[in-house]
C-alpha cells in the first residue's frame, strides 16, 4: 500500500493553520437575525409569568417567544427508552423551551430574535420571570429518599431505570474465595469543552419552503431528518450543512433545544437566524458528563486471579433530556469486567434524574469509568497479595485463544492480544529501570509513584432505536480525465477522517492521493450517512469507501483490459496506470481507462455500464439487536484497548504532582494513518489528564453551577500535558474489511486510571488509597494528612 499506514498530512492542515477555515459561526447569510435566550436562574421552579414588555422596546427586536409557543415542536429522543421498558425506563418530552416548569440552571425559558447580537442580549437581560421556587435535589442517593423532591411530576419518583448485568454464579465464586475487598470509586461530573462553541444558522426560504441549516453538528443527516419531523416540512425541502468544526467529542450530536429553537424561530419569521453559545453557556447547558459512583466487592484467590465481583453504580443523570447521556452508565455496565476474565459478577445499575444539567455524550461515554473501577480493582488485589500489578493484570487477562469472548449478555469482544500489547508498553516504559529510580528517590525523601492501567475502548456503538448504528455509505465518482471526487456520510470535527478515507480510496483505485478529493457534512450532496461518533469512521465510512474503491478499479481493470488486449487478471495497478504483470512496460492510464468508458461505450466499454459513480453501504456484521437462542445480544461491534503507563512524582507538602513519563501502547486494529492515529491519542490522553486532577462541574446545594468560566472549570493545557511515547500492536478486526477497529474515543479511557495508579503508588507508604477524581492538589495533600493520622 502506497498510503494506508503511512504519516499522510491531513487535507484540512492548511485552511485551519492559514485561518481560512469557515465554522458555523462566520456564516451570515443576508438580512440575518441574532438569538439569544433567557435561560433558568433557578434548579427547579414552576414559572407563573413572563413579562417581555420592557424588553419589546429594545430597538431591533424582532420576536420574543416563550415555551408555550413550541408545544408544536417536542423534540426528538436521539436514543428510544423502548427497549429499556422492562427495566423501568421512563419517559419525558422536552420542548425547544421550557414548558411550565424549569429543572435547571440554565435551562432556556425565552428566545429573543432580534437585528444584531447586542441588542439581543440587552433584551434578554430586561425579561422578567417570574418564579416560584421549589426545592432542588442535587445528590442522586439523596434523590431515592422517600419525600425527596420529584424532578418530573408525572413519575414515582426520581429512579430513571434500574439496569441488572449477572453472569456466572456469584454467590459460589464468594463462597470459595480465599480474599474479598470492598470499596468504592466516584469519578466526578465534568465534560468536554472544544474549541469551537456550538453554532446554528438556519436560514429557510418561505416561497420554496426551503430549510437550509448550518450547524456545528456531528451528525447532518440524522439532524436533516430530525428537523424534517419536528418541523413538518418535507425531508427533501431540508438541507443540512456541516461546515468545519473545532472539536465535537461526542457533545455537538443532536438535537439541542436550541438547534430546534433557531430552526422553528426562522421559519416563523422568514428570515435567517444565527445563534452562537457563550462559553459560560456550553458549562452550564451544553451537556455534562461522568459523575457515578461504584460500590463493589471482589473476591479473589491467594494466585491473584479475581472469581467474582459484586458493583452497584449510582449515575447522576442531571435532568435526563434530549441529550443521550443517559446511555454511558449503561455503557459502563455492559463492559465490565473489560479486558480481564471474571466469570462470576453482579451489577446493578440504578439511573437516577436531579436537578443538574443533563448527561451529554462525551469522549469515552462510560468506557473510563468501567476502566477506572477494574484498575482500581487490580491495584487493589496486588497491594493486598503483595504482588507486581503486571503480573496481576496478566494473571486476569483474557487470553488471545478465547476470542471472540463474550463477557456480558449484550457484549462479545472481537479480538485481542491483551499481555503482548503490555509487554510492548513495559518495555517501551522501561519498567524496571523505574522501579529502582522510584526506590531511589524514596530514599532522598522524593516520592516517585508508577502507574498501570488497561483500557478497553468499545467502538461502533449500534444502539437500538437509534441513529447511533454501524451502517455508512460513499459516493465515489471518477471523472473522465481520471480525478476522483468522494462523497462519505462520515464527518470530521477536526480529526481528519477526510484525509483517511482518501488514502483508502486512492490505495484501492491506484491513483495518486493529490487526485482524491473528499466531500462530507451537507446532505445535499452525501449519501444518508451517520456521521461522527464511538470511533465509527474507519470501522463503517472506510470499510465502505474500500468496497466502493474496489468495486469500480475492476470496472476500470475490464476496459483497460481490453485496451491492452489482455485479461483483466493480468493486470496489476498503482501510481494511475494499469499495467501487464509479466510485461510491466505494456500499461495504461486510469486517465486513458475512464476517458474510454466515457467516450467509448459501445466499442471499448461496450463490456461495462456507462459511468464511472459507485454509492456503497458497509453494515458491520457483528451487531445483534434481535436476541440470540440465549437472549443475548451485542450492542458494540468494535474493541481496541492500549495499556497506559506513566511516572510521577509527588510532592507531599503541597499535594501536587508533575508527569515524568507517559507511553501508550495502542491497538486500534489496522492503522490507515499513524500520524492522526497519534493525535487521536495524545488528544485523548490530555482530556484524560484534564479529568483525573483538575476538571470538575460543582453545584451548590440549592443546585448553582459555580464553575461556569474557565477560570473555575480548568482545562488542561500544554504544561499539564507531558511528551507521549507512543506504538502501536495491530490485531486486525476481523469484522472490518480494512482490519480498522477505531480510535476515536482512545487514551481518555485509561489516563484517569493510569494516574490514581501512579499517585497512590507514589504515596504507598502512607496507605493512601486513591478512589477519587479530581486528583487536584487539595485533594492529594487532604489524601496524605487523612493517611497519615491512621
Amino acid at each position: 500500500m502506497r498510503y494506508v499506514g503511512n504519516r499522510i498530512t491531513k487535507f484540512s492542515d492548511p485552511p485551519l493553520l492559514t485561518g481560512r477555515a469557515r465554522y458555523a459561526g462566520d456564516i451570515t447569510p443576508p438580512g440575518t437575525l441574532y438569538a439569544c435566550f433567557v435561560r433558568s436562574k433557578y434548579a427547579h421552579a414552576r414559572i407563573r409569568g413572563i413579562d417581555t414588555s420592557r424588553a419589546s422596546r429594545v430597538p431591533g427586536v424582532r420576536a420574543l417567544i416563550i415555551g408555550d409557543e413550541f408545544l408544536d415542536y417536542p423534540i426528538f429522543q436521539p436514543i428510544s427508552t423502548k427497549p429499556y421498558k422492562p427495566y423501568g425506563a421512563k419517559e419525558a418530552t422536552v420542548y425547544p423551551l421550557v414548558v411550565g416548569k424549569v429543572r435547571f440552571v440554565g435551562e432556556p425559558i425565552v428566545m429573543v430574535v432580534a437585528e444584531s447580537r447586542i441588542a439581543a442580549a440587552e433584551a434578554a437581560s430586561l425579561v422578567d420571570v417570574d418564579y416560584d421556587v421549589l426545592p432542588a435535589v442535587v445528590d442522586p442517593e439523596e434523590a431515592l429518599k422517600p419525600g425527596a423532591p420529584k424532578v418530573y411530576d408525572h413519575w414515582d419518583g426520581n429512579l430513571f431505570m434500574k439496569f441488572p448485568s449477572e453472569w456466572g454464579d456469584v454467590d459460589a465464586a464468594f463462597g470459595k474465595a480465599e480474599y474479598t475487598l470492598s470499596d468504592s470509586v466516584r469519578i466526578q461530573r465534568f465534560t468536554g469543552q472544544a474549541l469551537e462553541p456550538r453554532a446554528y444558522v438556519a436560514d429557510y426560504n418561505t416561497i420554496e419552503n426551503h430549510l437550509t441549516f448550518y450547524s456545528s453538528t456531528q451528525q447532518p443527516h440524522p439532524l436533516r431528518t430530525i428537523l424534517a419531523e419536528t418541523l413538518k416540512i418535507p425531508e427533501n425541502q431540508v438541507r443540512v450543512v456541516q461546515p468545519y468544526v473545532g472539536g465535537g467529542f461526542g457533545l455537538k450530536i443532536p438535537p439541542f433545544q436550541e438547534e430546534i429553537a433557531v430552526a422553528v424561530a426562522s421559519v416563523k419569521l422568514g428570515r435567517p437566524v444565527k445563534w452562537v453559545a457563550e462559553r459560560w453557556e456550553e458549562l452550564m447547558a451544553g451537556g455534562h458528563a461522568r459523575d457515578q459512583r461504584h460500590y463493589f466487592e471482589v473476591a479473589f484467590n491467594s494466585d491473584g486471579k479475581i472469581l467474582g465481583m459484586k458493583v452497584r453504580i449510582i449515575a447522576d443523570m442531571g435532568a435526563l433530556f434530549p441529550t443521550p447521556g443517559w446511555g454511558m452508565p449503561l455503557v459502563t455496565t455492559i463492559h465490565l469486567p473489560t479486558v480481564y476474565k471474571v466469570e462470576n459478577y453482579r451489577i446493578e445499575l440504578l439511573e437516577i434524574v436531579t436537578n443538574k444539567n443533563p448527561l451529554n455524550a462525551y469522549r469515552g461515554y462510560g468506557k473510563e469509568c468501567a476502566c477506572f473501577l477494574m484498575e482500581r480493582i487490580m491495584d487493589m488485589v496486588a497491594r493486598r497479595l503483595g504482588k507486581d500489578r503486571i503480573d496481576i493484570r496478566m494473571k486476569n487477562f483474557i487470553p488471545p485463544n478465547d476470542f471472540p469472548a463474550r463477557i456480558s449478555r449484550y457484549t462479545v469482544l472481537d479480538s485481542g492480544n491483551y499481555p503482548t500489547v503490555l509487554k510492548r508498553a513495559v518495555e517501551v516504559f522501561e519498567y524496571e529501570k523505574w522501579l529502582k529510580l522510584k526506590e531511589e528517590a524514596r530514599k532522598k525523601g522524593r516520592y516517585i509513584g508508577i502507574g498501570v492501567a488497561y483500557e478497553l475502548t468499545p467502538e461502533g456503538a449500534c444502539i437500538p432505536g437509534s441513529f447511533f448504528l454501524q451502517y455508512d455509505a460513499v459516493t465515489i465518482k471518477v471523472a473522465p480525465t481520471g480525478k476522483v471526487l468522494v462523497y462519505t456520510g462520515i464527518t470530521s470535527p477536526g480529526n481528519g477522517q477526510e484525509t483517511a478515507i482518501a488514502q483508502i480510496v486512492a490505495d484501492n483505485l491506484g491513483v495518486s492521493i493529490d487526485d482524491v478529493v473528499v466531500y462530507q457534512g451537507d446532505t445535499d450532496l452525501c449519501p444518508y450517512g451517520l456521521g461522527n461518533f464511538s470511533g465509527r469512521s474507519m470501522i463503517s465510512g472506510g470499510s465502505a469507501a474500500l468496497l466502493a474503491s474496489i468495486e469500480l478499479r475492476e470496472k476500470l481493470r475490464k476496459v483497460a483490459a481490453r485496451i491492452l488486449e489482455s485479461r483483466p487478471e493480468d493486470l496489476e495497478v498503482s501510481d494511475g496506470k494499469f499495467y501487464v504483470k509479466e510485461v510491466p512496460e505494456r500499461q495504461v492510464t486510469i486517465r486513458d481507462a475512464a476517458f474510454a468508458i466515457y467516450k467509448n461505450p459501445y466499442d471499448l466499454a461496450i463490456d461495462v455500464e456507462p459511468g464511472l459513480e459507485i454509492t456503497k453501504y458497509f453494515k458491520m456484521p457483528n451487531a445483534l439487536h434481535i436476541p440470540d437462542e440465549s437472549g443475548y445480544t451485542r450492542t458494540y461491534t468494535s474493541f481496541p484497548n492500549a495499556a497506559h503507563l506513566c511516572a510521577v512524582e509527588v510532592d507531599i507538602e503541597t499535594g501536587k504532582f508533575d508527569i515524568l513519563k507517559y507511553v501508550v501502547v495502542d491497538d486500534c486494529g489496522k492503522v490507515i494513518n499513524p500520524m492522526i492515529v497519534e493525535g487521536q491519542l495524545h488528544g485523548g490522553v490530555a482530556q484524560g489528564i484534564g479529568g483525573a486532577i483538575m476538571e470538575e462541574l460543582v453545584y451548590s446545594s440549592a443546585g448553582q453551577l459555580l464553575t461556569t468560566t474557565f477560570m473555575d472549570y480548568p482545562i488542561p493545557t500544554a504544561k499539564e500535558v507531558p511528551d507521549m511515547i507512543i506504538e502501536h500492536v495491530e490485531t486486525p478486526s476481523p469484522y472490518t474489511p480494512t482490519g480498522a477497529k477505531g480510535v476515536g474515543e482512545s487514551g481518555i479511557v485509561g489516563a484517569p486510571a493510569c494516574l490514581a495508579s501512579a499517585v497512590e503508588d507514589a504515596l504507598s507508604d502512607f496507605g493512601v488509597k486513591v478512589m477519587e477524581t479530581p486528583l487536584r492538589p487539595s485533594r492529594v495533600w487532604r489524601l496524605i494528612q487523612e493517611a497519615r493520622k491512621k
